[in-house]
């Protein structure tokens, strides 16, 4: 996890695995991701499929994706507030061309559809929760260090706009989810 100028980083390699169901191989592999959130509300992600051994090659760092065996895909998601608990959702999913087709992409659409609508219904029971709790306390455990990382950033930007700007009304940084 590394914190960026606007947003914060995670990067990681999965070692010796089958990689994701539906890749149609049993040939143990080493898998890449990386996720770029970014301040407004936009998340880069890239992943991909290398052979066993690369990780340590790469020294565990950023792999070259034309050394990807398959799967390498980039999904674009953007989320933008509309009213108080209320946002669009826009995203993007597919495979990178040396690694897919249409209909790749199309099923890559599919399951993303799908997965957010499943993501929706938990974000909207725990708003639920929140609002039926008379003082809703959020507590951060240690597996939320890249929430608390982007809370903070988001904090410290609202700091210095406002300080920036001291006739402006002053903006609320929040971890209230938006559905």
């Amino acid at each position: 996890m590394t914190p960026l100028e606007r947003g914060v980083r995670f990067e990681r390699w999965i070692t010796g695995t089958h990689g994701p169901a539906g890749r149609g191989t049993d040939e143990l592999t080493d898998n890449w991701s990386t996720y770029d959130f970014l301040i407004p509300g936009v998340l880069l992600m890239w992943s991909g499929s290398f052979r066993l051994g690369t990780a340590a090659q790469c020294n565990y760092t950023r792999p070259d994706y034309s050394q990807a065996l398959r799967g390498v895909t980039f999904t674009s998601q953007a989320v933008t507030p509309t009213a108080d608990r209320a946002a669009r959702y826009f995203f993007s999913w597919g495979p990178h061309r040396q690694h897919g087709d249409e209909a790749l992409r199309d099923f890559l659409m599919a399951l993303a559809t799908q997965a957010f609508g499943e993501d929706k219904t938990m974000i909207e029971a725990q708003q639920r929760v929140i609002d039926q709790t008379l003082h809703p306390v959020i507590m951060p455990t240690a597996h939320d260090r890249g929430v608390t990382l982007f809370s903070r950033l988001v904090a410290r930007l609202v700091r210095e706009e406002a300080a920036g700007y001291p006739d402006a009304a002053p903006a609320r940084a929040t971890q209230e989810p938006v559905t």
